[in-house]
């Protein structure tokens, strides 16, 4: 399948170009199925602390489209890491005792 960046040479300069003026140190990436992407590195203080994440930034293969969006998915910590280390959200426990009496 022709990825779009084969089509539209162009438009993949005006990307790079435009996310080297928002992240420069951005790596831009091709995966084994063809799709390009972005790999993000970003450090976060967050109650205090220093974060230190990735994240693959991926375009749809038919990007620039309506019907798709460019897609984000964290790498370190990954979406598991993530869940695990989440804390319950009170508001959420909160309306299950009074809802569901737990």
């Amino acid at each position: 399948m022709e990825q779009w960046y084969e089509k539209h040479p162009e438009i993949q300069d005006l990307e790079k170009k435009a996310m080297q003026n928002v992240c420069p140190s951005a790596q831009y990436c091709y995966l084994p199925s063809g799709e390009a992407g972005w790999i993000v590195h970003v450090r976060p203080v967050i109650n205090g602390k220093r974060k230190e994440w990735n994240f693959l930034i991926k375009y749809p293969f038919d990007h620039p489209s309506v019907e798709s969006s460019i897609r984000c998915y964290p790498i370190k910590p990954n979406f598991y890491d993530l869940q695990s280390n989440r804390q319950p959200d009170q508001r959420a426990k909160k309306w299950a005792e009074i809802n569901l009496g737990s």
